[in-house]
């Protein structure tokens, strides 16, 4: 085990970057003047809000017409009151509910005797000790 050990030391000390104490890493260096590239300043164009816009909001003509309420016709008030009667139907309905029927229920098919089982087998006695005295 302690072998293990001075590997993983010898791992971690070869994977570290040793720099010089006071050199700073050069990544973080300040770049030179003349590295830098020269950035003009910006242009402001003109804004949007001050332009006239059309609207957004078009009107839609519909497709089809609304629904119209029904109309109320101005009848009498006596055939009102009294709506005219449903005409029968021309074939007579069936029942609500189907009347049963004693002989047309078959019968449930015939079931073989049951043997009846044997009772459970007795647990064995309990083997009497003796003892010696």
């Amino acid at each position: 085990m302690c072998c293990k050990k001075d590997n993983m030391d010898n791992y971690t000390s070869k994977r570290k970057v040793h720099s010089a104490p006071g050199k700073l890493n050069p990544m973080f260096n300040e770049p030179s003047v003349k590295e830098r590239p020269q950035i003009s300043q910006p242009t402001f164009m003109e804004s949007t809000a001050t332009q006239v816009c059309s609207p957004l909001i078009v009107s839609v003509s519909p497709s089809r017409p609304a629904p119209q309420p029904p109309h109320v016709s101005s009848m009498s008030s006596t055939s009102q009151a009294a709506p005219a009667k449903p005409q029968p139907p021309a074939k007579p309905l069936p029942p609500l509910t189907k009347p049963k029927y004693k002989g047309a229920k078959p019968n449930p098919p015939p079931v073989p005797p049951v043997k009846p089982s044997p009772p459970p087998p007795l647990p064995p006695a309990k083997p009497q000790v003796h003892r010696l005295t």
